[in-house]
């Protein structure tokens, strides 16, 4: 099973970003998507970084709460909460 951070892997699903369902391994009930950066010139893409600190402090029924961020041997990665009921 694929792993990133405290998250698993859990089934394919051919609609979103990252076209897997990904579960906390502490809360099994707690599902997301993972976006995971690439590095630019060997270091994380700022761009990136700062959408992560964007959604850190946002609270709003139409955006997808950030539940999760680190890194991934190095690798910038965050967590949002699944889409629910929304169009593919």
């Amino acid at each position: 099973m694929e792993k990133i951070g405290k998250w698993n892997r859990v089934h394919r699903n051919d609609v979103g970003p990252t076209r897997y369902f990904w579960q906390h391994e502490d809360d099994p009930e707690l599902l997301g998507y993972i976006q995971l950066q690439g590095k630019r010139n060997g270091e994380p893409d700022p761009k990136f970084l700062n959408r992560i600190e964007s959604l850190k402090g946002l609270d709003h029924p139409n955006i997808l709460n950030l539940l999760d961020y680190d890194l991934e041997a190095e690798r910038p990665y965050m967590v949002t909460e699944l889409c629910r009921g929304g169009n593919p």
